[in-house]
């Protein structure tokens, strides 16, 4: 549950992707999504969001887009409550990334 504190990913998915092979391992981690059916917006349409909780958020074809730009293939992806706040779920995405072989 870090990468709520963080809204551009792509200086991370760039590091993470330096040190991992297709035999090395799998890149995994949650995020909270982005609802616009909640009402919340992207205007300034770079994929997340400052939410009023001091949490980022981020939309899931964000996360998309940037894995295949790193070189990352979707090994899974799930929309998903990841937590309990004030007793309502929070939905996030659960994502799992891997280095494609070639």
């Amino acid at each position: 549950d870090v990468f709520v504190y963080l809204g551009n990913l792509q200086p991370i998915f760039e590091s993470v992707h330096k040190y991992l092979t297709p035999d090395t391992g799998r890149f995994a981690f949650s995020t909270e999504r982005l609802d616009t059916a909640k009402g919340e917006k992207d205007e300034e349409g770079r994929g997340y969001v400052l939410l009023p909780t001091a949490r980022f958020a981020h939309k899931k074809s964000y996360i998309e887009k940037l894995a295949r730009k790193i070189g990352f293939q979707v090994e899974a992806m799930k929309l998903c409550p990841i937590r309990k706040n004030g007793g309502k779920d929070i939905n996030g995405i659960l994502v799992v990334l891997s280095v494609p072989s070639t």
